[in-house]
């Protein structure tokens, strides 16, 4: 299994899909284990800083959660939680329900 802190090994903006409130708070409860700082309230895109913390992405990022190939100046990467922690291949979100 990943670790959350494993996701700064990828290069580019990081973005997370978070599909379910259990999924949630599994996330919340190993964050906060690891260090990192999250914000008040549930959402299902956060977006990972250089300084352990997480933030809400507000409409414009989850616009560009999306739509990650419409970012122009972006390396934006979206990253599926359930799929990362689940050490699969395939954790790239890309916008297509995928």
């Amino acid at each position: 299994m990943r670790t959350i802190t494993e996701l700064y090994s990828i290069e580019g903006r990081i973005y997370l899909f978070i599909t379910s409130s259990q999924a949630y708070k599994h996330f919340s409860e190993t964050a906060g284990k690891e260090g990192f700082t999250l914000p008040e309230g549930e959402d299902d895109v956060l977006a990972l800083h250089s300084d352990f913390s997480f933030c809400h992405t507000g409409w414009v990022g989850h616009l560009m959660f999306h739509n990650p190939r419409a970012c122009v100046g972006e390396d934006l990467i979206c990253v599926d939680y359930n799929k990362w922690i689940s050490g699969a291949d395939d954790y790239i979100y890309h916008g297509d329900g995928k």
